[in-house]
């Protein structure tokens, strides 16, 4: 078969790996370097990370399960957590390992990508450039730490200081003598507050998670239940308790998932819920089209290959699929069900102790 992949990061790149075996592959990235997220950018439109970002993940946890980190990126004495510039080096060393360079076209991005219909058995895949290419099956491997997603609050309009998301730090150089309300409960809220606590005059760190006691150990730090609403330079919480005088407000309360070349007819984002997906990487009604990497809060790069690797048994038929009704009627089930545990639907993908 010939498939096309949507993306050279890290997802991308395991699905590529993995399908390789048995078919023609071409992956699509539309920056000029590989490793998605970990490729670090200074302009944050076009780039997440800040520069002492680090994993939240040990590098034995992290790695993909055939090449570990320690036999080509040994570890200095307590750094078990490797940085960006780390783990873009590591997935490079893959790419080689795995020989997927010359499968990469850099600098192409997806236009859009049509379904098999009656008058067309292939997928249909178009990219900036003009060019029409065919594919028997398609996999979507975008990522999603590219569009902020930023909740609302009431009264936000009145607030005369500066908003920004996490996306937008690079360092805490801005928030000297500032008061800063960093609202989030994962890890960049800990990293920011720890970070922006040395240059500012007081952080408030707002989540529903109890931070660790490092980050609790720093005096110019405090915890605070979530903003409700603003009026002016206060910040009105949950718990009914009010923070003055704020400078800065940013958001680490992640991103929007985004399939901008996809039409809503076939895949339906609504409140960060991406449907409809059976086992979170299949369409019922496309079988030949994949999604790697939609869950999140997991370890990434072996779910990615487990992931590819189930994909790639449902095409060889090894495996088969239930009817495109019964995994409908499992997914609606499923998400039913979440709902009725009072789960927020932009955390329904969110996987943690359940991977």
């Amino acid at each position: 078969m010939r498939i096309g992949i949507v993306g050279a990061g890290a997802a991308g790149l395991a699905a590529a790996s993995v399908l390789k075996v048995e078919h023609d592959i071409v992956v699509f990235e539309q920056e000029e370097k590989l490793g998605g997220l970990w490729n670090y950018r200074d302009d944050p439109e076009k780039g997440a990370l800040y520069p002492t970002l680090r994993t939240n993940l040990p590098r034995q946890l992290m790695a993909f399960w055939d090449f570990p980190f320690e036999d080509h990126f040994p570890a200095s004495s307590g750094d078990d957590f490797p940085g960006h510039e780390t783990v873009l080096n590591y997935l490079t060393a893959f790419t080689a390992h795995k020989d997927l360079g010359s499968l990469i076209r850099f600098n192409t991005r997806v236009k859009s990508i049509q379904p098999p219909d009656r008058l067309a058995s292939n997928w249909r895949l178009v990219t900036c450039r003009g060019e029409t290419e065919l594919f028997d099956a398609v996999v979507i491997a975008n990522g999603h730490y590219d569009q902020p997603r930023l909740p609302a609050i009431s009264g936000v309009q009145s607030f005369p200081g500066t908003i920004s998301h996490s996306k937008n730090y690079r360092n805490p150089d801005s928030f000297a003598t500032k008061r800063v309300m960093i609202w989030g409960a994962a890890a960049s809220a800990q990293d920011l507050s720890r970070e922006i606590s040395a240059k500012a005059q007081q952080v408030f760190w707002c989540g529903k998670r109890k931070p660790n006691s490092m980050t609790l150990q720093q005096s110019n730090i405090s915890y605070h239940a979530d903003p409700v609403r603003i009026d002016g330079q206060s910040v009105l919480l949950s718990d009914q308790t009010c923070i003055p005088e704020v400078d800065h407000i940013i958001y680490c309360t992640g991103y929007h998932y985004a399939f901008p070349f996809l039409s809503d007819v076939i895949i339906n984002v609504s409140n960060n819920l991406v449907s409809p997906l059976y086992k979170d990487i299949i369409h019922p009604h496309y079988p030949t089209l994949a999604f790697i990497g939609i869950p999140y809060l997991i370890i990434p790069f072996p779910l990615f290959i487990t992931q590819a690797t189930w994909f790639a048994a449902l095409l060889s038929g090894k495996h088969s699929l239930p009817t495109p009704n019964a995994m409908e009627k499992e997914i609606v089930t499923e998400i039913t069900a979440f709902r009725q545990q009072n789960g927020k639907p932009w955390h329904y993908h969110r996987l943690g102790d359940q991977q």
